[in-house]
């Protein structure tokens, strides 16, 4: 959110039953500032720690938005008139123990309390 303050604000929503943060990136291009009448848009993914393909996607929506805010009409015109929330991940300790390549089972799949 450095490289990008103009555009961005990270926040946390609090932490994880392991304690790791759970991140919360706000778009836009008032990022700080609440504006009655503008809407605010959240995306949340990896609520199953073993699918990160949704981490990712978020990740690189994160980038696809700031690198393309001075160069594509729409995405200016979509960041100057809604804040967008973009949680990569709301299963961060299941991602944690999720391995690479394991599409089966549940290692990964539920929160630290075996909920899914």
């Amino acid at each position: 959110s450095t490289i990008y303050a103009n555009l961005t604000a990270l926040y946390s929503i609090g932490q994880s039953v392991q304690g790791r943060e759970m991140w919360v990136m706000v778009v836009s291009s008032s990022p700080y500032e609440h504006m009655i009448g503008k809407p605010n848009v959240k995306y949340v993914a990896n609520m199953h720690g073993n699918e990160a393909v949704g981490r990712e996607m978020m990740l690189h929506l994160i980038l696809h938005l700031v690198q393309n805010y001075d160069k594509d009409y729409y995405i200016r015109w979509l960041l100057d008139n809604t804040r967008i929330h973009i949680m990569p991940s709301m299963n961060p300790d299941g991602f944690e123990v999720a391995a690479e390549g394991t599409c089966q089972g549940g290692q990964g799949r539920y929160n630290a309390r075996g909920f899914d």
